[in-house]
């Protein structure tokens, strides 16, 4: 999808939140897996839900003929991206009340992924550890920054990772300090 931004959601989150969030950012499209959409009660939510199961192609399921008829909509004037273009979404703790939605353009996370690059100088033969839930903004630099320099991704077992960082031979790994004194 040209143009289009995405909007990190945690299935962990509180279905509320997960509803909010759908609603407030203006969700054209839910990608999701079978078994995340069957422990979260989204029926009620008019927004097309794409069902990646793994497979080169997911299962688009439309649950509002509207949204159906204008998700794929070529809108002729957007043929490339600007670096003032969003490029995500990131929603706070909410720790104030309600999250609030935080923009970020292409131009702030090229030049994160730049500084990345120069301090860490990831190669195609690196195998990084992501270690954050992917709704957190550091998970961003973390996902992105490898791929665009040809590294393995490894996403993180929640329960083995320390078994997992050496059966994978992870090279890197980014954590917070208190992860680091826990080890």
């Amino acid at each position: 999808f040209v143009g289009a931004a995405f909007v990190p959601i945690d299935p962990k989150y509180p279905v509320n939140r997960i509803k909010y969030i759908l609603q407030d950012c203006g969700a054209r499209l839910l990608v999701t897996q079978p078994e995340v959409r069957s422990v979260v009660p989204l029926d009620d939510v008019s927004v097309p839900v794409l069902l990646f199961d793994g497979a080169l192609l997911g299962s688009l399921l439309v649950t509002d003929d509207a949204h159906a008829q204008n998700l794929f909509l070529l809108d002729e004037s957007v043929r490339t991206t600007k670096p003032s273009d969003l490029a995500y979404m990131i929603y706070t703790s909410g720790s104030t009340g309600v999250p609030k939605g935080v923009l970020v353009e292409h131009k702030g996370i090229v030049n994160l992924l730049d500084n990345m690059q120069s301090f860490v100088n990831f190669t195609p033969d690196d195998s990084v550890l992501h270690f954050y839930g992917l709704a957190f903004d550091g998970s961003i630099v973390n996902v992105f920054t490898p791929l665009c320099h040809g590294s393995r991704l490894v996403l993180r077992d929640e329960h083995n990772w320390l078994v997992q960082v050496e059966k994978e031979q992870c090279t890197v790994g980014m954590f917070t300090p208190s992860v680091l004194q826990s080890i």
